[in-house]
């Protein structure tokens, strides 16, 4: 089966264009593009390996996956299958493997466009994620690479390690984990929170609104807490590594923690 696709969708119309495949010094590639014709969908769940995840928001009526296969053997991609479907009310996008599993070395991209999504749930490894004002909700895992998110009005959780996290523009809670590099997070003007972010070896900076509530604690070690603007109480542990917030507002406790670099915190009115 050469430059294999399995795709579906609700209004039972997709088009299909296979993509060329070229062998570079140390990997294969083949390309696909799927689309599927569909106004909006529920969840967008996302799963690969070793590849990086784009996703936008598209033009209405629908769906677009660019997918990118590497690996070291060219049949092995060309029998490889990119799933795009719908289940349920949402939308999966995928990879079937030849022979029914991964093999070492290989791996897949996708860039994917949608008119619309309630939530975004994405699960991949070594490579980077990037959700661009798209899903109500995003849930993001994977590993060794950077993961951004803009735009989202709801709830945002990111595990990631070994590479920075951004977030910005999330009006619900947002939790985040990395390692060895710095989370930066603006929230929304009506974000009420609550935060929770750790990383080590890097910094944290995180931006609140007006309406942000709560008490926050937040922690490091061989770096300061730095706090700028008004309308919080401030009361640290004299060397300015620990400290606690205490906004006018009432709402959840946050907490932000990392090791061996600053935490910053910006109140704006």
């Amino acid at each position: 089966m050469t430059g294999a696709v399995k795709a579906a969708c609700a209004a039972g119309v997709l088009t299909v264009l296979a993509g060329c495949s070229h062998a570079g010094w140390v990997k294969h590639s083949d390309e696909r593009l799927v689309t599927l014709t569909h106004d909006t969908f529920g969840e967008l769940r996302v799963e690969s390996v070793n590849g990086s995840v784009h996703i936008s928001e598209g033009e209405a009526g629908f769906a677009r996956v660019e997918a990118r296969l590497t690996g070291p053997d060219l049949d092995r991609l060309f029998d490889t299958a990119i799933v795009a479907e719908r289940r349920g009310d949402g939308m999966f996008v995928g990879v079937e493997w030849a022979g029914g599993s991964r093999k070492n070395g290989e791996g897949c991209d996708f860039v994917i466009t949608v008119p619309g999504a309630t939530a975004v749930v994405v699960r991949t490894s070594n490579d980077e994620v990037i959700v661009d004002h798209v899903g109500e909700s995003v849930d993001i895992k994977t590993s060794n690479d950077e993961v951004e998110v803009r735009g989202v009005p709801g709830a945002v959780r990111v595990a990631t390690s070994n590479d920075h996290v951004l977030v910005q523009g999330a009006e619900g809670m947002v939790d985040v984990s990395t390692s060895n590099d710095e989370i930066y997070i603006e929230l929304g003007a009506y974000a009420s929170g609550p935060v929770n972010a750790a990383t080590s070896n890097d910094g944290i900076e995180l931006r609140v609104g007006p309406m942000f509530g709560g008490e926050l604690k937040a922690s490091t070690s061989n770096g300061r807490v730095r706090v700028y603007g008004d309308g919080v109480a401030v009361s640290d542990s004299g060397k300015r590594t620990r400290a606690t917030l205490r906004f006018d507002r009432g709402g959840e406790r946050s907490t932000l923690s990392t090791s061996n670099s600053d935490i910053t915190v910006h109140v704006e009115e």
